[in-house]
């Protein structure tokens, strides 16, 4: 006999695996008589029982990567794999899994279900706090690239010399939604990882500035370059403290990837500053002066053509109802 059990049923203990002895209390739903284990608690987990410990770094339609522990490769993953629901699943969550080996030698995780008993990738964080510009994203961001650590350089202001550099993973986001760009200028801690001993960057984050291109509707675009695009989507929903911009603000935002569609976009909005208004230039002075110069008898003046005549809905021609002449100031 063989009886299903849910994930929320686990009292506090990890994912069973095959082979552990647990102990358990069977619950029937009478409307449809199916029985399900709950209270589930692990008795004794088995030796021959080796899980992985990693993190959620890219999810797809039907399909994601997990970063592993060392934090320097990607292993491939199908939902149907995935105890639970994958629509609570994120991408910075901590999983565990099997490895196993496909066809072409091509390794994938199996069994993968929430880590309960992992949420930092280090025992030491270090408080200093550099500024650094991003050489490699992710390959999440780029999926030509061949590694899939992205590469962060210690800069100092004023200075051309070359810092250090330190590798990073999705783990070393601040928001693990965050979309690193080559190029761009962050702050960010330094980590020892547990397993390999290796300095990576960690709290990574980013203030991304620009100036509004135009707003409609329920959407706009800011001036900002992301990878082939020169102007950054947003909704107007995403705007802080309900503010209406307008083309020209300047901005301050964070620029998330969508991990289905691999576009950008831009959220957390904030109004740095109002841009110019367009006010409408006046007239030339020669202008001026030529429309207070002109008179009917005038036979230099513009005169207006008529093309064709207007027609009323009878078709008839012009206007049937004579026009009055009215005085000014004078209401009837």
């Amino acid at each position: 006999m063989t009886v299903p059990y849910h994930i929320k049923e686990l009292e506090g203990c990890p994912i069973p695996q095959l082979g552990d002895k647990i102990e358990f209390s069977i619950c029937e739903v009478k409307r449809t008589g199916l029985q399900s284990a709950v209270s589930i608690k692990i008795l004794n987990r088995s030796p021959n029982t080796k899980r992985l410990v990693g993190y959620v770094a890219a999810l797809k339609d039907n399909f994601g990567f997990i970063e592993t522990s060392q934090h320097d490769q990607e292993i491939f993953f199908h939902y149907s794999e995935f105890s639970g629901d994958v629509d609570e699943l994120e991408v910075g969550d901590a999983v565990e899994y099997n490895s196993s080996k496909g066809k072409g030698n091509k390794v994938s995780a199996e069994k993968v279900a929430k880590s309960t008993t992992v949420n930092d990738p280090s025992d030491e964080v270090y408080p200093t706090v550099y500024t650094g510009k991003v050489l490699r994203p992710l390959r999440s961001v780029d999926p030509q690239q061949a590694e899939y650590q992205g590469l962060v350089e210690v800069t100092e202001e004023g200075s051309d010399e070359k810092g250090e550099v330190y590798p990073f993973g999705i783990i070393s986001l601040a928001n693990k939604t965050d979309c690193l760009q080559k190029g761009e200028t962050i702050k960010f801690q330094l980590c020892t990882v547990t397993q390999t001993g290796q300095k990576l960057a960690y709290n990574a984050t980013t203030l991304r500035r620009g100036t509004v291109d135009c707003v409609k509707d329920q959407f706009g675009f800011i001036n900002y370059e992301v990878g082939d695009g020169k102007k950054l989507f947003f909704r107007v929903n995403e705007v802080l403290d309900g503010v209406e911009l307008q083309p020209g603000d300047e901005v301050e935002f964070s620029v998330i990837l969508n991990q289905r569609t691999g576009k950008c976009s831009a959220c957390n909005v904030f109004r740095v500053s109002e841009g110019q208004k367009l006010v409408a230039a006046p007239r030339p002075d020669r202008l001026v002066h030529r429309l207070k110069s002109i008179t009917l008898d005038d036979a230099s003046a513009p005169k207006l053509v008529v093309v064709r005549q207007p027609k009323g809905p009878d078709n008839t021609k012009g206007f049937t109802v004579e026009r009055k002449i009215r005085q000014a100031g004078v209401i009837d």
